[in-house]
């Protein structure tokens, strides 16, 4: 089915298929592995860091 799916969109066969991996590959090894990445990578949380050190240099 996803193989006469893409042909459609695409217009040519797509050649050779993998199965796609596990999500669980994905998910961080523990909670606090998670947390860390979270902090330390999300956008939201950057941008008060930048703002907490603006505010430091005015």
């Amino acid at each position: 089915m996803s193989a006469t799916t893409y042909r459609q969109i695409v217009g040519h066969e797509p050649g050779k298929l993998k199965a796609a991996s596990p999500l669980s590959k994905l998910l961080a090894s523990s909670l606090d592995v998670a947390i860390v990445t979270a902090s330390s990578g999300h956008p939201a949380i950057l941008a008060s860091q930048h703002q907490v050190d603006a505010a430091g240099f005015r």
